[in-house]
């Protein structure tokens, strides 16, 4: 398993080793670099930006991390931590997906074959029950049927226009 270290592109550390220290995250690297500057843990495809809090020069040189807005850290660096410890600091596991069989159809208990609706064996050119009515026949006496309830009979009355 290997850990990169980035800058901008460039290589800071191949297989960085990480410890925990002093509650932080610490990574040996012997030319750290500065703080607040934002670097990059590389790790098979996985990414995280983090930013330098802290910095230790000399005999054992490294720089302690801290994720940009303050939060916790990801889960996949456990593996690189070899301190049990470090789990505290970062998310929480997330709760196991449980995905549930897929339930038979639920039938309506009030569903009669008087409530469902029906097809219409009607089409638009057809007037009625026994009319044949093609397009372009008149009917001569329109349906009572073909009226909406409770429409009024009387068709409106229009103003005369004045000139």
């Amino acid at each position: 398993m290997s850990l990169d270290l980035s800058y901008q592109g460039l290589s800071l550390s191949r297989d960085a080793k990480l410890q925990l220290e002093e509650g932080g995250l610490f990574v040996l690297c012997d030319q750290p670099m500065p703080v607040a500057t934002v670097v990059r843990l590389f790790h098979e495809g996985t990414a995280l930006s983090i930013k330098v809090r802290r910095v230790r020069e000399g005999a054992g040189a490294g720089m302690w991390l801290s994720t940009l807005d303050g939060g916790k850290l990801p889960r996949w660096l456990i593996p690189f931590v070899s301190d049990s410890a470090f789990s505290a600091l970062c998310e929480p596991e997330p709760p196991p997906v449980v995905v549930a069989p897929p339930s038979a159809p639920v039938a309506k208990a009030d569903a009669t074959p008087e409530t469902e609706a029906t097809a219409s064996s009607k089409t638009p050119d057809t007037e009625g029950e026994g009319g044949t009515g093609a397009a372009g026949e008149d009917d001569e006496d329109p349906k009572p049927s073909a009226q909406k309830k409770g429409a009024p009979s009387k068709k409106p009355t229009k103003k005369p226009r004045k000139r």
